[in-house]
């Protein structure tokens, strides 16, 4: 079973993600902010990790710049609502940055298990 580091501070996203990487037969690891998904990073740099880029704490930006010495391998697909400054702003950042696929919110369960699994494949 694949295991996926879902890192998402509203629990309504979080609900929704976990619950279309279960039906995917994915194990969800859960995070709340940026410092908890680098102690969950560490402990299974394995995992995929679905990344919320706006984050209290520590942010999506920050977790995947300390990515890079932590799970180098770690595939990352980055989510955002964008914020004051749309999602178009931040989704390009997550890229720049590392994240290897980006996808806006509101978006289907459908289209995130599209995305890990490309992701992941």
């Amino acid at each position: 079973m694949s295991k996926c580091i879902v890192v998402e501070d509203d629990p309504f996203w979080s609900s929704e993600i976990s619950a279309a990487l279960v039906s995917a037969d994915v194990e969800v690891i859960h995070a709340v902010d940026g410092r908890q998904a680098l102690a969950m990073a560490r402990r299974h740099p394995d995992a995929s990790m679905v990344l919320d880029i706006i984050l209290p704490e520590v942010d999506g930006v920050e977790v995947l710049l300390q990515l890079g010495a932590i799970a180098p391998d770690m595939a990352v697909l980055a989510v955002t609502g964008g914020g004051r400054l749309g999602p178009a702003f931040y989704m390009k950042l997550a890229e720049t940055f590392g994240a290897k696929a980006q996808l806006a919110k509101p978006f289907t369960q459908g289209q995130l298990v599209e995305n890990w699994m490309a992701l992941a494949a």
